[in-house]
């Protein structure tokens, strides 16, 4: 089943940056016929616009945003962890240089649009958004090292997804209206804030998150890009995801 999300109203164009059924998140189409972005589409796409060649690096456990080349279906992601290279079509078929490979879980008709990765040394973690010309999900996926075979599958948000932040064996992440905490040995949340763009009427993206001693904070990514005047943040208790502070 397919939940769909409200189209905001007077929607620009932005394309400067960017389980087996998941919800998905509507895309509206411009005139050239590529998929045009809504209001609150913006971090999580567009950053993945950048066209580059070498191979993101994992350094520690430290989440990066994997080197893209080529756009929409013919898009490739690269990065490396412990000396392997890994190549992710927008398929979601994933080849390892060692030989291993690994198919990620994109629908029929989906292609990957922005792809981060995290390795742990007994895991890779990979976080990433796929859309067709009208829908978008986001997943996050652990696969064990070094044979590949899947450890869990969790679904993100939706649309915008950021780059998260890793602290304690936790990942941190972000989408439009989402802010949520995983165990990355388990796959399991150990909470999760849904529609905060709802509550709040704002927050359609985030940077990464800052884990603090006891808290952690969310700002908006560009928040002009949503015709917001000034940017926002939240501040949320890192034990029970409870909102503390919004400024």
């Amino acid at each position: 089943m397919r939940a769909a999300l409200a189209q905001p109203p007077n929607t620009r164009v932005q394309r400067t940056r960017s389980s087996p059924s998941a919800p998905h998140s509507p895309l509206t189409r411009n005139p050239l016929g590529a998929p045009r972005q809504p209001k609150g589409m913006i971090a999580g796409v567009l950053i993945a616009a950048f066209v580059v060649s070498a191979p993101a690096r994992l350094v520690g456990q430290e989440w990066v945003m994997a080197a893209k080349t080529g756009e929409r279906r013919a898009a490739e992601y690269r990065f490396t962890s412990s000396g392997q290279e890994y190549v992710v079509k927008a398929n979601g078929s994933l080849a390892v240089s060692a030989g291993n490979g690994f198919k990620l879980p994109v629908s029929n008709g989906d292609f990957i649009e922005t792809l981060y990765a995290l390795g742990t040394g007994d895991q890779v973690a990979i976080a990433y958004q796929a859309q067709n010309d009208e829908t978008v999900v986001s997943r996050l996926v652990s696969l064990s090292l070094p044979g590949l075979d899947r450890r869990w599958e969790a679904q993100v948000g939706g649309l915008n997804l950021g780059l998260p932040a890793v602290a304690s064996g936790y990942a941190y992440v972000t989408a439009a209206g989402f802010v949520g905490k995983i165990d990355l040995a388990s796959g399991r949340w150990a909470w999760r804030q849904d529609d905060l763009t709802k509550k709040y009427n704002r927050f359609e993206s985030f940077g990464q998150p800052v884990v603090g001693r006891g808290f952690v904070t969310v700002s908006e990514d560009q928040p002009e890009a949503f015709e917001h005047k000034a940017g926002a943040s939240l501040v949320l208790d890192d034990n029970t995801g409870e909102i503390l502070e919004s400024k």
